[in-house]
């Protein structure tokens, strides 16, 4: 049309060549415009899978335009050549020669355009190639994936296990390792018992003699005792038998009255005697009898046993004692050394004076220990005897009428009990006798 001036055409010919242009344009232009959606739907943040799909849709688009573009082109070409069979010999030489440099133009530019149609054919084919093997990559990066995700899987698992065992072995060993500390305190705690013992029996191995001296020296001076025993019990019971039968001599000159008060004054003092050697044979099977039970009731059992004798002397008798205290002992034994001493106490102290005689039990807990004391304000001992009035049948005073066994049998009985007594005395001013005995025993 460029060779052609348009005002040469009819107003038919001229609105047909507008209507055509018209349909180019809006044909060119929704090209475009798809073209330009197409572009505009494929970018960084859009999926793999649209943007093939949007090139599959742009394909059949390009293929449906060059069907209809080949169509058309045939159609033109079909009707170019009629006009050509028609019309050619009526073109003059100019515009015969302006049409078959067109052609030429043509020819060329359809070379032109196969050319970069097979080119952009090829270009096309390596770029889905290049997408086909670009996918297949990424397949076998996905496969390769997998196999490493699930060889992890098993590496994961298997260290999880290798873990656990080596925790359940950390665990074994710890248990062990408490066991070791146990068992090693254990040998430490023996052994130290061990060397304790050790200790004990070198100890025990190194005084055995001086122990075996000491039991010597105690079963010496029982067997004194045991000697003195027997032949002063023999005496003092054969003394009676023989004041017995010379009254009996003299029973034929001596009035009946007179005869029985004095037989009876030798067997109350061989009864005396013999109660002596009673308690004395008694002490250590009584010792075995530890019960618990009230020191003021035992005190008053003792007062009631000698109240004939309390009365008769007019010895004032008091008892401190408070009721709360007990004992866990002997009462057997108790009851004895409290008798013993109060026996004691009630005759001396009527020795210095009838009036004024005073005898006193008192009783205080210390600690673990109970201490009792028996006092009188009697005639007192002398200091050269105060240590032989414990001995067997001893006698500390002229006037004493006893067989010597009181003091003796107390002082066994308190040692029996695991305890002792003293005596602290001023001569013709008081005696006071005090003894210590465990609480419990």
């Amino acid at each position: 049309f460029k060779n052609i001036s348009m005002s040469n055409f009819s107003p038919e010919a001229r609105a047909r060549i507008d209507a055509k242009f018209r349909e180019l344009v809006g044909r060119m232009q929704d090209s475009v415009s798809r073209r330009s959606d197409f572009m505009a739907s494929i970018s960084d943040s859009s999926f793999v899978a649209e943007d093939i799909h949007n090139l599959l849709s742009h394909a059949d688009r390009e293929s449906d335009a060059l069907d209809a573009n080949r169509t058309a082109f045939e159609e033109k070409i079909e009707m170019i050549t009629n006009k050509l069979k028609k019309g050619v010999s009526n073109l003059n030489d100019d515009t015969r020669k302006n049409l078959l440099a067109d052609l030429d133009r043509l020819e060329i530019m359809l070379i032109e355009n196969e050319s970069k149609f097979y080119k952009n054919q090829n270009d096309y084919r390596e770029i889905i190639s290049t997408l086909k093997d670009t996918y297949f990559d990424v397949q076998n990066l996905e496969e390769r994936l997998s196999i490493t995700q699930q060889k992890r899987a098993e590496e994961q698992q298997l260290f999880q296990q290798r873990l656990l065992t080596t925790i359940g072995i950390l665990i074994v060993f710890g248990v062990l390792i408490v066991l070791l500390i146990s068992f090693s305190g254990r040998l430490r705690r023996q052994r130290e018992a061990l060397r304790v013992a050790n200790e004990e029996v070198t100890t025990i191995n190194e005084n055995l003699e001086a122990i075996v001296v000491k039991r010597t020296l105690s079963l010496e001076q029982s067997n004194r005792e045991l000697d003195t025993f027997l032949y002063r019990a023999s005496h003092d019971l054969r003394s009676p038998i023989s004041s017995i039968l010379g009254l009996c001599h003299l029973g034929e000159k001596m009035a009946t009255a007179e005869l029985v008060g004095r037989v009876k004054g030798v067997v109350l003092k061989m009864d005396r005697m013999l109660k002596k050697l009673i308690e004395t044979s008694e002490i250590s099977q009584e010792a075995q009898k530890v019960t618990r039970f009230c020191v003021r009731g035992v005190i008053g059992e003792v007062q009631t046993r000698l109240a004939t004798e309390i009365a008769a002397s007019g010895v004032e008798f008091h008892v401190d004692c408070h009721d709360g205290i007990h004992l866990h002992s002997s009462a057997t034994l108790v009851k004895t050394i409290l008798a013993n001493l109060v026996e004691n106490a009630l005759y001396f102290s009527r020795l210095r004076s009838t009036e004024h005689a005073r005898v006193e039990v008192k009783v205080a807990a210390e600690g673990n220990t109970l201490q009792l004391t028996v006092y009188d304000n009697g005639v007192g001992i002398d200091d050269g005897i105060r240590t032989d009035v414990f001995n067997m049948f001893f006698i500390g005073h002229e006037s004493s009428k006893g067989s010597g066994l009181g003091l003796y049998v107390a002082r066994k009985a308190a040692q029996a009990l695991d305890g002792k007594i003293d005596v602290t005395s001023e001569s013709g001013r008081y005696t006071k006798f005090t003894v210590i005995l465990p609480v419990s025993v």
